[in-house]
């Protein structure tokens, strides 16, 4: 999931927030648009969560986000269910 933003010089610019659910938005971190509002100062209350759920035709299931060697974590839920 991404959005565009138009600047007042008519340039596109695209924002992928997808990283979001891996490197985090609530502080500092890798995500680029987390670097962004960091550049420019902006200040949100943040609203955290700690997992997401899927569903899909063979059944619902929901997984931890964070580190990637917690045992619920989102690695470990690809190795089990992502197929060959």
């Amino acid at each position: 999931h991404g959005f565009d933003i138009k600047s007042k010089k008519g340039e596109i610019f695209k924002f992928d927030a997808g990283p979001s659910l891996w490197a985090g938005m609530s502080q500092p971190s890798t995500n680029p648009l987390r670097q962004v509002m960091d550049a420019v100062g902006a200040e949100v209350e943040w609203k955290n969560y700690d997992g997401w759920g899927v569903h899909f035709p063979e059944g619902y299931f929901k997984f931890n986000v964070g580190p990637s060697d917690d045992p619920d974590g989102f690695e470990s839920v690809l190795k089990k269910f992502g197929g060959p």
